[in-house]
């Protein structure tokens, strides 16, 4: 990933950290005070399949007789944002997410008192419970003070994880995101080993968020073989990313996981001679034929919007949502999965059938194993109002 100063700072380090179900991170002093500390601790953990968060701190040869309040920096790959909804399981003081320079308080959020003892040892910890789906990357830390002693918004932090300028945050993807192609000036997937092919002219421009994919017609993204990566899930899937459409781009796919044959996977792509229009198909059957179709319209050129599909063969549902709203669904999809055959290629910015290469920008594409329900999908949309934390 290549970031901008302060983020390059933050982030260092991250990929070789990566810890999916939990770790545990070295407390070190803090930038507020450096307060004497022996050694300090935090475990945390992510449940497997569950979308539940804990952390238990403890401290030992700290400055004894002292409250003190327990939180985190979060930093969502993504976007620099809060968890989200949820409660805690332990602890009454409340506490703060924040991110460098800008404390952000969150309601009905509570965190554990840390009080630490005569003899300099403390410990407590929380729970989190409905984690948005997504890629974090955290830092943990000790504020000095307990409630209501602490204000929300000016609370020195004397003890955390990764040191100055979080040079280590545990980082962990909430299960079922299974890539993530941010487009910020590399081709890496910043959840696992995806690394995705540059095939033809394809840049990095201006994104939504940092940098995006700058595609011009010519050149286009794939990998050869999903399947091998884990990139092919026949029971649901959830592909969401943000899109400016530089020109019309008739069926140059800005997503899709299909074989030559076009007889199985997806697409998601501008619908055949309707500018404004995007085409979301799935195959159900195994032929040409095979596929459930959506095409709502509505979406702009000339500006960056935000797109998201879902197909859950379960409830036999399709979705396409635009800026964070429903804008397309059926209920009758046949079939019991997704068709594949294992010779499915994932391509971005290209159709794998017909060839047609997209002109625009391409940014933020996660891809998840399941269908998210209306209110992650939300979530993931509205997660940019800290975007502007780390410029």
């Amino acid at each position: 990933m290549r970031r901008n100063l302060l983020a390059v700072a933050l982030l260092l380090g991250v990929a070789a950290n990566t810890r999916a179900g939990g770790g545990t991170e070295v407390m070190t002093p803090g930038w507020d005070g450096f307060p004497a500390l022996g050694s300090g601790s935090v475990t945390w953990s992510i449940a497997p399949g569950s979308r539940t968060f804990s952390a238990s701190y403890a401290l030992s040869g700290a400055a004894a007789n002292r409250d003190h309040v327990v939180g985190l920096h979060h930093f969502d790959v993504t976007a620099i944002t809060v968890f989200g909804g949820g409660s805690t399981s332990t602890g009454v003081g409340f506490s703060t997410i924040t991110r460098e320079g800008n404390t952000s308080a969150v309601a009905d959020t509570t965190f554990g008192i840390l009080d630490v003892d005569g003899s300099g040892n403390a410990a407590t910890g929380y729970t989190f419970n409905g984690v948005h789906p997504g890629v974090y990357a955290t830092q943990f830390h000790v504020r000095e003070g307990g409630a209501p002693g602490c204000p929300l918004t000016d609370c020195n932090a004397i003890y955390r994880s990764g040191g100055v300028f979080a040079g280590e945050l545990a980082r962990f993807a909430v299960p079922g995101a299974i890539a993530f192609w941010s487009g910020d000036g590399d081709r890496e997937d910043e959840i696992g080993s995806n690394a995705i092919a540059m095939v033809g002219a394809v840049g990095y421009r201006a994104g939504h968020f940092r940098q995006g994919f700058d595609l011009d017609g010519t050149g286009h993204l794939e990998i050869a073989n999903p399947a091998a990566d884990g990139l092919a899930p026949a029971s649901g899937f959830t592909v969401s990313m943000w899109v400016y459409q530089d020109t019309f781009s008739n069926t140059a796919s800005v997503f899709n996981l299909r074989n030559l044959s076009n007889a199985s996977g997806f697409t998601l792509e501008p619908a055949y001679n309707a500018p404004g229009s995007f085409l979301f198909a799935v195959n159900t059957d195994g032929t040409p034929s095979g596929f459930s179709l959506l095409t709502p319209s509505g979406f702009p050129f000339d500006r960056w919007f935000w797109i998201a599909a879902t197909f859950d063969a379960a409830t036999h549902t399709m979705r396409v949502y635009r800026d964070g709203e429903l804008v397309a669904e059926r209920n009758d999809v046949p079939g019991s999965v997704m068709s594949l055959t294992g010779s499915e290629s994932l391509a971005i910015g290209h159709n794998l059938v017909y060839g047609a290469n997209f002109d625009g920008g391409i940014d933020e594409v996660l891809f998840f194993d399941y269908a998210l329900p209306a209110t992650d999908l939300i979530a993931l949309y509205t997660d940019h109002v800290f975007r502007d934390g780390l410029e």
